[in-house]
């Protein structure tokens, strides 16, 4: 059967990108190698910035509003408040179980257990092999992960920077919470080496890991280990963490858009390197790949308009992100001294995540701040002179 569409891989990436173009009355097969709901090792932490290119419904899976942040190093801490929720905690498993579900209603034809097993570029579009059969399509959307087979097999030299993660989900013990965070607040330790630990509290349990971004010699079992026994004393944890690959982003030369292909979400690195945000940078460039596809059914060269908006909307933001992660993840005790005593810039990056301002705009906010302290003459600013 031909289709305008093959989206390989059904997490928040793939099943945003088969919505959208089924929305916009295209023929869509999602192919999904697992049956939902099905495991995924994340902490389920959200940006309150990506409800707007949600549903409204979606807020049936909020476990938790996140109005408080502490970060942590060496015994000090630092924690900042916001009046409106700045990230969202979900269960991944019921999370992109209900985005495939949308995508259903929308029209989208998705095959579970059906994992992509070969794909070849014909004269005039795609041939796809799974299990299901044989397929044809027009154009194939990569939402296939951090491990894409399709990104591998059309950028075989593409070195990406995968940075290890650990996460567990632990139980509440008998006496109820027994986590030092508090009910809405998210736990940034950054006791973790050249990276850090998060504990983000739901309903009945908890989701607790570790991610080492800007290190390659650091044993991730180790530092999650010292984490879980410095900061949980839940002894229900079974201490058997689920191992995780987060593609943060490296500037590169590969275009987003090859042929008929399009890469999108994690397949296409597209992930913060500072906080390691993926889900809404998977869900915006799964919109975005949509609508370049939605667009090249009518002529073909828009498809490089995907590349385009990508490009604009997320490498200069990433970027500076990465400035950041370099020295936040470097000289973390100078991090929480600059955040102790300047609570306004943790007050404008919760404004990132509300998607009130972008990175390069908290940047230019954090290089004047400095400015101002570092210049002898600012506290003189406004006095009138005399002579």
């Amino acid at each position: 059967m031909h289709y305008d569409v093959v989206v390989v891989g059904a997490g928040p990436t793939g099943a945003a990108a088969a919505t959208q173009l089924a929305r916009k009355n295209c023929r869509v097969l999602l192919l999904e190698k697992m049956k939902h709901p099905r495991h995924k090792s994340c902490g389920g932490g959200i940006s309150s910035r990506l409800c707007a290119f949600l549903d409204k419904d979606f807020s049936d899976l909020i476990e938790n509003k996140v109005t408080e942040l502490t970060i942590e190093y060496k015994g000090k801490k630092v924690s900042f408040s916001s009046k409106e929720p700045f990230a969202f905690l979900v269960r991944r498993p019921q999370f992109d179980a209900y985005l495939t579900e949308k995508a259903k209603q929308a029209g989208v034809n998705v095959r579970e257990n059906a994992p992509l097993q070969k794909w070849d570029e014909t004269e005039d579009g795609i041939a796809i092999e799974s299990p299901e059969g044989k397929y044809t399509a027009s154009y194939l959307i990569a939402a296939d992960g951090s491990n894409s087979s399709i990104a591998r097999k059309l950028y075989p030299k593409w070195k990406r920077f995968q940075a290890p993660a650990l996460e567990e989900a632990i139980k509440y013990g008998a006496k109820g919470r027994d986590s030092k965070t508090k009910p809405n607040e998210i736990l940034f330790a950054l006791s973790v080496k050249q990276g850090y630990g998060w504990i983000f509290p739901k309903r009945d349990e908890a989701a607790v890991g570790i991610g080492i971004f800007n290190g390659k010699r650091i044993s991730p079992r180790q530092e999650y280990t010292d984490f879980l026994n410095q900061k949980v004393e839940w002894s229900e944890s079974s201490a058997r963490p689920q191992g995780a690959i987060l593609p943060l982003y490296q500037k590169t030369n590969e275009p987003l858009v090859k042929g008929r292909i399009l890469l999108a979400g994690d397949a296409a690195a597209l992930v913060d390197p500072f906080f390691g945000e993926g889900i809404y940078y998977g869900v915006r460039s799964g919109q975005m790949a949509a609508n370049a596809v939605a667009q090249a059914c009518h002529d073909q060269e828009r498809l490089s308009i995907y590349s385009e908006t990508v490009s604009e909307a997320f490498y200069p933001e990433f970027e500076v992100a990465q400035k950041i992660a370099r020295l936040v993840y470097t000289f973390p005790g100078f991090f929480l001294q600059m955040v102790r005593r300047y609570p306004s810039l943790m007050e404008n990056y919760a404004g990132v995540f509300q998607g009130d301002m972008g990175y390069v705009d908290f940047w230019k906010f954090c290089q004047k701040r400095a400015l101002q302290k570092l210049n002898p003459f600012t506290q003189f600013s406004g006095a009138s002179t005399q002579s």
